[in-house]
């Protein structure tokens, strides 16, 4: 819920190319809290669950695996099956132990995997996580599949713009 507490830019009576407008050019507004958002507080989040989540370790532009938590502890990951378990002491935050490496059959090395723990730490919107695995001091992050399509549009969108600007090729007919 928002509460406009000001206007931005012109003031209301104003012109654009000869028409008055009646209204601020732009607002500022106050995000107020919302109480079913408040009530759900206090119970277990559950948006992380059933999402696909894109593993970023070595490559900021192709993910190395993906993982999926699953209601009641599993974990469908690229490197096999796994388990999470929440943090008791962190809002927003995951254990998962997983497969150290993909198997042999889906392209991994020919040495067994071992599991893993990872600590994960989710945003507040449950779209992205930091991960780290204490043991080794080593780092990844995580990335919601629609979250990473979107920021892909929006690459593609800005790279396409620019060539167009550049280039001076786009609408001219």
């Amino acid at each position: 819920v928002l509460k406009i507490v000001g206007g931005v830019g012109y003031r209301p009576p104003w012109t654009y190319h000869g028409k008055i407008v009646h209204h601020w050019e732009g607002v500022v507004c106050e995000v107020l809290r919302n109480e079913a958002v408040a009530d759900r507080e206090h119970e277990e989040d559950t948006r992380a669950l059933g999402r696909m989540y894109n593993w970023f370790a070595e490559n900021l532009w192709r993910a190395e695996d993906v993982i999926q938590l699953l209601a009641g502890g599993a974990a469908v990951t690229s490197r096999g099956p796994g388990r999470w378990r929440r943090d008791k002491g962190h809002e927003r935050s995951f254990w998962l132990d997983w497969p150290s490496q993909k198997p042999l059959a889906f392209g991994g090395p020919k040495e067994n995997a071992t599991m893993e723990t990872w600590f994960l730490q989710f945003d507040r919107h449950f779209d992205k996580f930091a991960a780290g695995r204490l043991a080794t001091a080593h780092s990844a992050a995580g990335v919601a599949q629609d979250m990473l399509e979107a920021m892909f549009r929006r690459v593609f969108v800005s790279v396409t713009h620019e060539w167009c600007n550049t280039a001076n090729e786009c609408g001219h007919s």
